[in-house]
């Protein structure tokens, strides 16, 4: 687990945050569940208040097992928080 996790995870819960890259960080499956946790505490996002910047959050080139890929965009969608995955059959993601 990175030592920046603590503050990863009270970034996502304040949602203070426009963008959290996190491309190619080496994340694991736990990881990947404790932000999908994160993002399912969030509040979600009331219809009509959209900002104009969307939150995101970019786990591009992670190889997250297709359970945590789920629940990170199932968590990502009632937050309103766009998750960002690289494509589950694509080549090695990760190492």
């Amino acid at each position: 687990m990175p030592y920046s996790f603590g503050a990863i995870t009270k970034l996502l819960r304040a949602r203070r945050i426009r963008f959290l890259g996190l491309t190619a960080t080496d994340l694991d499956e736990f990881d990947g569940y404790m932000l999908a946790a994160a993002l399912a505490e969030a509040p979600p996002r009331v219809d009509g208040q959209v900002s104009s910047m969307s939150e995101t959050l970019d786990l591009t080139r992670i190889a997250f097992d297709p359970e945590i890929r789920a629940r990170l965009l199932k968590a990502g969608e009632k937050a309103g928080v766009r998750v960002v995955l690289s494509r589950a059959d694509g080549p090695a993601l990760r190492r």
